[in-house]
């Protein structure tokens, strides 16, 4: 048999490995493109805007971005920019009076309220802020009767462009659904502020000629499409891209100029290395290295806060890492009380010897109101019967868990049942239990380790407890993409560190390292801290990736799932776990011969 250390090589990542796919245009100080603006980072965006001005009949425009208020200001900013010189699309009107339904009012008012401005927006609405409304108050014995109008955003930017939340039409469908019916008809008529009161005086309607643009994120959009399942069929549609696929054409040369211009506007100049410091800590925000976020409020805040720290306006990596070490340590007082009490071992996590049925397994801890999710450890443990073959997920049985996370272990039970190849269900019952866990958990993320927990329990073969296990399979054993592997990785190491990286002389003297098992397609969201590099780099710490159930299973046990082809003398010399397997429960079942005797001859 070959050892777990000599098998789990040709999975290891190296350091360099880790290290954040950085574009080369990064690496140097270059000053920022002339003339750029937020804007050239946004081809979809600025074509749809193209395509909705230029087509005369087009109304309205929803655009998507998970930033509304932001969205709204850069637009309002880069369509002032280009269309302010534009004519309205309507001439003003003449002039008109107002004409009371009673003789006895005193009333002339002259209409000066088109097309005022070319490119107004809203951050918040109300209905008369965006329709303006009819003010009077009747005649009495010391006053005349009175009537004014005050325009609204509508009667203001007639002839031109509108820029809208959708949140504001959510809290009050009755102003979607007035707007909605004023751009159809293309024709506004004016109400009292009371939508349930009549207007005692006629006001004359007038044309509108007014492009609407709806600003919204996709859940937002999503409520309102519940709210007019009508919306595409006479709004047309564009995003606002929040992750530029920096290694795509020149999109790396863009991502740069797109950060110095942000530390323009915040007077900051940033040195050699600084540029790299940032796209390691956004990468992570995005959980790919290839797709970086385009956080425009954030990023001046960013720098912002920073310069005020550094003192300074020229900003290097230094100063960048040392601003995301403190807002690490600003919100960690949840993770280290968690990890005290690991420590403390009032949740029992081994991190040395071996244990049969014990994986360690890994998760993503997230607390409302707490701005960042920290890794964390969990055991998960598994212990197995001769029964009626069901496999009892203890969290589900008692409403701890979600609908994917019980779909993750219905998923490893499949896996298992086509592994061992059997021509009936299950002979075995077993029981699958997240030690000390008292809250709710879900995800598929388990689904790797409860599997290989299985395995274990089958063919008492121990796990080693250094090593932690997160992926998810589907039902032929391939292991897939999971959330969160930054921060669980950092979780786990960050246990090991606290007990010294300690093993036990088995371990050591095969040369055996704390670590973790990843999916091979994780790679590209890896962008891990300073210190987990630095052990990966000394040998303290192991990161290994894998494709399949065979592959971890070769890394957590240093031995084969299923033998390629082999012989019962090969097998016999070198046994596999499926090998193991059916030789344990040949002793049970059948001994003379049976199906189960008969398995992989």
């Amino acid at each position: 048999m070959q050892s777990n250390l000599s098998l789990a090589s040709k999975f290891t990542l190296q350091a360099s490995d880790l290290q954040p796919l950085l574009p080369e245009t990064v690496t140097t100080e270059q000053t920022i493109t002339s003339n750029f603006q937020y804007f050239d980072i946004q081809p979809k965006v600025t074509l749809a805007l193209a395509q909705f001005l230029q087509n005369a009949s087009a109304q309205a425009l929803v655009l998507q971005s998970e930033n509304t208020s932001e969205s709204i200001l850069l637009l309002s900013h880069y369509l002032k920019q280009q269309y302010a010189q534009a004519k309205p699309f309507v001439a003003a009107q003449p002039d008109y009076d107002i004409i009371p339904q009673n003789a006895d009012w005193n009333i002339s008012l002259k209409n000066n309220h088109l097309a005022t401005m070319p490119v107004l927006s809203a951050l918040y609405l109300e209905k008369a802020q965006l329709f303006g409304n009819v003010i009077y108050s009747p005649k009495t014995a010391h006053s005349d009767s009175q009537c004014a109008i005050n325009a609204g955003l509508l009667q203001q930017a007639n002839g031109g462009l509108l820029l809208l939340p959708v949140v504001a039409f959510l809290a009050e469908p009755r102003l979607w659904q007035r707007l909605k019916s004023t751009l159809m008809a293309k024709r506004f008529a004016w109400q009292t502020s009371d939508f349930n009161q009549a207007c005692p005086v006629v006001v004359p309607d007038f044309p509108v000629r007014l492009k609407v643009i709806f600003v919204g994120s996709r859940e937002e959009l999503m409520h309102l499409e519940a709210l007019d399942p009508t919306l595409y069929q006479w709004a047309s549609y564009g995003e606002i891209q929040g992750l530029l696929h920096i290694t795509q054409g020149d999109n790396a040369q863009k991502w740069c100029d797109f950060v110095r211009f942000v530390a323009q506007k915040e007077s900051v100049l940033l040195g050699i290395g600084a540029e790299q410091a940032l796209y390691a800590h956004l990468v992570r925000k995005s959980e790919d290295r290839h797709w970086v976020p385009l956080d425009y409020t954030a990023l001046r805040r960013l720098f912002g806060d920073i310069r005020t720290q550094a003192k300074t306006n020229y900003l290097t990596a230094e100063h960048l890492k040392h601003h995301f070490q403190k807002q690490a340590e600003n919100s960690s007082l949840l993770r280290e009380h968690a990890l005290d009490a690991i420590l403390q071992e009032q949740i029992y996590i081994a991190t040395a010897g071996v244990c049969v049925g014990q994986v360690n397994g890994l998760s993503v801890v997230e607390y409302a109101g707490m701005p960042q999710a920290f890794g964390e450890p969990v055991r998960i443990s598994c212990l197995v019967q001769f029964g009626d073959g069901e496999v009892i997920d203890v969290e589900r049985k008692t409403e701890l868990a979600g609908n994917l996370h019980s779909k993750g272990l219905l998923i490893a039970e499949a896996c298992l049942a086509n592994v061992l190849g059997l021509p009936a269900q299950l002979p075995f019952s077993a029981t699958v239990v997240f030690e000390q866990s008292y809250g709710e958990i879900d995800g598929d993320s388990a689904s790797l380790a409860c599997f290989l927990s299985l395995i274990s329990s089958l063919a008492e073969v121990p796990v080693p407890q250094h090593i932690a296990v997160t992926g998810s399979i589907d039902q032929f054993g391939l292991v897939h993409s999971v959330g969160g592997v930054n921060e669980k990785i950092e979780g786990f190491f960050a246990l090991c560190k606290a007990r010294n990286f300690n093993l036990d002389d088995n371990a050591k003297n095969a040369g055996a390292v704390h670590g973790v098992v990843i999916p091979k397609v994780t790679y590209h969201q890896l962008s891990l801290n300073d210190e987990v590099i630095a052990a990966v780099n000394e040998g303290k710490f192991a990161i290994w990736a894998v494709d399949d159930v065979n592959e971890a299973c070769e890394v957590v046990f240093g031995q084969a799932l299923v033998a390629l082809n082999p012989s019962r003398r090969q097998r016999r010399k070198n046994p596999d776990l499926v090998w193991c397997i059916q030789q344990r429960f040949a002793q049970h079942h059948e001994p003379k011969g049976g199906w189960f005797t008969r398995l992989f001859r």
